[in-house]
């Protein structure tokens, strides 16, 4: 469990390099102007913190079944929802802080945490907090399904790009 831990808190700053990375597309969506911009700086993001999430969470499951197989970790069929639940718990423990008291002691980490979906704020001011709420529940899910994946040696993007030939 303590080393579900520590990874958990190495996922941690993928939050904060898709927040940089968001804050680097908004000068582009400033220029444009227009409804797809908007929709750009709003899916963007999003798909940008799955793929981070997915990417090293995969990793952490093709590492797995070797460190298995010399002793060094015992086999945990849940550690990616596990992983994925204890990654979203900071963002969710200062969604929580920030919706309860309004303090901008407490928005401050939240949007630094969590300024790749700021644009969601934008288009929808009145519900951002319950599509938040939506976006970061898919994390656990997307970490198991990753885990899995990379304990079976799965490459998705290989399957999807290369072909066999008969």
């Amino acid at each position: 469990m303590k080393k579900n831990i520590i990874f958990a808190l190495k996922l941690t700053p993928n939050f904060i390099l898709a927040s940089i990375l968001t804050f680097m597309s908004l000068p582009i969506s400033l220029a444009i102007k227009n409804n797809l911009s908007v929709v750009f700086t709003s899916i963007m993001p999003i798909i940008l913190l799955y793929f981070l999430v997915y990417k090293s969470v995969w990793l952490e499951g093709f590492r797995s079944p070797n460190r298995i197989k010399l002793g060094q970790e015992i086999y945990f069929k849940y550690k990616g929802l596990v992983v994925g639940v204890f990654v979203i718990v900071p963002s969710l423990i200062f969604l929580l802080i920030y919706i309860l008291t309004k303090s901008l002691i407490f928005a401050i980490p939240f949007y630094i945490l969590n300024f790749n979906l700021f644009p969601l704020n934008t288009i929808f001011p009145n519900t951002y907090y319950i599509l938040y709420f939506i976006i970061i529940l898919f994390i656990p899910i997307i970490s198991t399904i990753a885990y899995h994946l990379g304990f079976k040696r799965i490459e998705l993007l290989k399957n999807i790009m290369y072909k066999k030939t008969k």
